[in-house]
């Protein structure tokens, strides 16, 4: 059986008080999160969540396996 391992790499402008500061939001409940989530996906589906999302039709999507 052939091994596959996957990588991600991603890129950000925040810095780690920015995140701290998301965390607080987020924990504290002033931010709605469940909200934000407008799209739900099948992993299988990566690539049409991904070109919706690109298109500006997705806030925040989740990708469930």
């Amino acid at each position: 059986m052939r091994s596959c391992s996957l990588h991600l790499i991603g890129t950000t402008i925040f810095a780690p008080r920015h995140y701290r500061l998301a965390v607080h939001l987020v924990a504290s409940g002033r931010i709605p999160v469940a909200r934000l989530i407008t799209h739900r996906f099948p992993l299988k589906d990566f690539v049409r969540g991904a070109t919706m999302a690109l298109e500006g039709k997705v806030l925040k999507a989740v990708f469930e396996p």
